[in-house]
């Protein structure tokens, strides 16, 4: 069974204590992505969603769905 390339570690940062590899990539691009989402003044702005639910699981399902997206893109191409 192969490992995804989404679920690689990002930057690997062993640890003899805890065994921790790091982030995923999923996860990296994930944060990547939602911290740009947050930083744009309409997508940041939480006032502009039915309640801060909603508003929440739109900010993670959209980066999530960038970091996918980005990850196929790369799996498409061989990176």
């Amino acid at each position: 069974m192969s490992i995804k390339n989404g679920d690689m570690p990002a930057m690997p940062q062993p640890s003899e204590w805890t065994g921790s590899k790091g982030l995923t990539k999923r996860e990296q691009f994930a944060a990547m992505a939602m911290q740009g989402l947050l930083s744009n003044s309409v997508m940041g702005d939480s006032d502009l969603h039915n309640n801060a639910s909603d508003w929440k699981k739109d900010m993670v399902e959209s980066a999530t769905e960038f970091a996918d997206a980005l990850l196929a893109q790369l799996e498409e191409k061989g990176e």
